[in-house]
């Protein structure tokens, strides 16, 4: 665990921080990142691990673990979704959404959570807990999020 743990934290600031700069040369003042399922927790990651590169970051369903990074230190705006039918203890169920909150709120970081009635996967049109109607929520408040942040 400890190898894959440096892995994830090598890979986040090698391939986020490319992005952030390419932006940055194209003349792009601000970045954000989103991300699903383990795409979720490298957005949640790279808000812990690179803020200085990042402006705002709104991960859906997927939570890395205490070891790689504190998520009570991001210093960024932050949107999560999360279905509170989500299954995946130690990844993204509701009582890892619980504690990721009690680690926010420890850290003063400002944060949206959003619970939506459903499971794992939720914008996965070939996944059997997609709903088109939270997805869509899901979705427009992830750009709603992103225009008010990154403008």
């Amino acid at each position: 665990m400890v190898l894959f743990e440096h892995y994830i934290k090598h890979y986040v600031r090698k391939h986020f921080s490319y992005p952030c700069l390419f932006g940055s040369f194209l003349g792009c003042k601000k970045v954000g990142v989103t991300g699903f399922c383990m795409g979720g927790a490298l957005s949640l990651a790279s808000a812990a691990l690179i803020p200085e590169e990042i402006s705002a970051a709104a991960p859906f369903y997927g939570i890395p673990s205490a070891d790689l990074c504190d998520m009570g230190k991001i210093k960024i705006p932050l949107q999560g979704h999360f279905g509170s039918k989500d299954t995946l203890a130690g990844f993204s169920s509701a009582k890892d959404v619980e504690a990721l909150k009690q680690k926010l709120d420890a850290g003063g970081v400002n944060y949206e959570v959003f619970m939506y009635d459903t499971g794992h996967a939720f914008t996965n049109p070939t996944n059997p807990n997609y709903t088109k109607e939270i997805c869509d929520l899901a979705l427009g408040r992830m750009i709603e999020f992103m225009k008010k942040h990154l403008a």
